[in-house]
């Protein structure tokens, strides 16, 4: 059975187990994410006509499938950066494919890919580590705790934030993590006030840019 409160380093993810909103795929992501934090696994995917697929060596992310625009009899990394964003589909423990968004960020100074679930709104980005292509075949470390340097939007949050706690009232001091309501009285813990100017400024709430 999982449990219903994570801890994560002195926070935590409170999950609602109902049947109305309880994602089994997200709490195992997030369960799994917790416990084994700062880990890098090899990838490496194969190009099968108009489509990039293959195998991750990790317990939690197992399989990565990528569509292309179209058939490639190779692909090089210029190609590919030029191609994204595409979408396409992540595997979780071989048993559920979710859909996936794979980008390209040059947040760290040089061009990355970064893969989200799209369905799967309180799971951030993870990126591709070492990555290395060669003719047809494709292999990297996904990173699922990239360090991601601060950039003009992240600036833009910090300065969102400070208008919403422009009085000592504003401030909830019981963070309970579920923002509605916060956002309902005008009354913001540190999580919800980050959560709500993240989606304000950027138009959508990522639990692994920097600011967060």
């Amino acid at each position: 059975m999982l449990p219903q409160t994570i801890h994560l380093y002195g926070s935590y993810y409170k999950m609602r187990i109902m049947k109305v909103n309880f994602n089994p795929v997200l709490v195992l992501i997030i369960w799994s994410t917790s416990i084994s934090l700062f880990s890098q696994s090899p990838c490496h995917l194969v190009l099968g006509q108009d489509k990039l697929v293959g195998e991750c060596e990790d317990k939690l992310f197992t399989g990565i499938e990528i569509v292309l625009d179209r058939e490639y009899d190779k692909i090089d990394s210029a190609t590919l950066f030029k191609i994204l964003p595409k979408d396409g589909f992540l595997i979780i423990q071989k048993k559920h494919k979710i859909a996936a968004q794979f980008v390209i960020t040059e947040r760290a100074g040089f061009p990355q890919i970064m893969l989200k679930p799209t369905d799967l709104p309180r799971v951030g980005w993870y990126t591709f580590d070492s990555l290395s292509i060669t003719d047809r075949e494709i292999n990297f470390l996904i990173d699922k705790d990239p360090d991601v340097p601060f950039s003009n939007e992240d600036l833009e949050i910090i300065a969102h934030v400070k208008k919403l706690f422009k009085d000592p009232l504003n401030w909830n001091k019981n963070d309970d993590r579920r923002c509605q309501d916060d956002i309902k009285n005008d009354t913001y813990s540190f999580f919800c006030a980050l959560q709500t100017a993240s989606i304000n400024v950027a138009g959508e709430y990522n639990h692994r840019n920097a600011v967060m």
